[in-house]
C-alpha cells in the first residue's frame, strides 16, 4: 500500500491535473486553493480504495486455470472489439 501512496504522490499526471485545476481559477484565495486540492484529494483516495478493493475481491475469482482462460478470452474479445472500432470509425 504505501508503495501505491508514493507511486501517486511521484505520479506526473497527478501533478498536471493539480496544475490544471488550479488554472481554472486565476486570483483564487489560498483557502479556496487548499479547499480544491483536499476535494480532489479526497475523491482520489474513495476512487483509489473502491478499486483496489475490487481488484481483491475479483482477485479470488480468477485463481484457477480455467476462470484465467476465460478472462483472458473476455480481455482478447475486449480488445479485438476496440480494433473493430476504430477500423470502422
Amino acid at each position: 500500500m504505501m508503495s501505491g501512496a508514493f507511486l501517486l504522490m511521484l505520479s506526473p499526471k497527478a501533478w498536471v491535473i493539480l496544475t490544471l485545476l488550479f488554472t481554472q481559477f486565476p486570483g483564487g484565495s489560498l483557502l479556496g486553493v487548499v479547499l480544491i486540492a483536499l476535494v480532489f484529494t479526497l475523491n482520489n483516495l474513495a476512487a483509489f480504495v473502491i478499486w483496489a478493493l475490487a481488484g481483491q475481491a475479483m482477485a479470488g475469482l480468477f485463481r484457477s486455470a480455467a476462470s484465467a482462460r476465460l478472462l483472458n478470452m473476455i480481455f482478447a474479445a475486449a480488445l479485438a472489439s476496440v480494433a473493430v472500432w476504430m477500423l470502422v470509425a
